[in-house]
């Protein structure tokens, strides 16, 4: 009879470690797929941004801000309308930034990365454009 009650403590042992790592494993996703979402939101800003920095100045040229520069610390330093618009990737760290890739009269490239992948693009690393999304 012990046996019979040991075996039984070590089954619910191991369905309970097992149930603790589908948690933390639920856990995880659902928040790189939360932020990814935030990240395509942040990247509509962007969008909104530079398209209003053009519309003021006919060009995607920003004083301060050169290649390899993240967007929130370009942005920041300007004393026009993209000052207003605080972009910060949500984990801010290794490649998960916002980077300014080249700047143009009549383009702009910012580099970005997705953990999961969200809205038909998968994990990895992209550019927005200002003709949208590319590898």
């Amino acid at each position: 009879m012990e046996q019979r009650t040991r075996f039984k403590i070590m089954v619910y042992f191991i369905l309970f470690i097992i149930a603790l790592f589908l948690l933390f494993f639920g856990i995880w996703y659902i928040s790189g797929l939360g932020r990814d979402f935030q990240r395509v939101g942040d990247l509509k800003q962007i969008q909104i941004a530079m398209s209003h920095y053009y519309s003021q100045y006919g060009t995607y040229l920003i004083p301060g801000c050169e290649s390899g520069t993240r967007v929130n610390e370009c942005f920041a330093k300007q004393n026009n309308i993209l000052r207003s618009f605080k972009i910060l990737d949500p984990l801010a760290s290794g490649y998960y930034n916002y980077v300014i890739g080249s700047l143009g009269d009549n383009f702009y490239e910012i580099n970005f990365a997705l953990e999961l992948g969200v809205g038909g693009l998968p994990a990895g690393r992209y550019v927005l454009t200002k003709e949208g999304v590319r590898r």
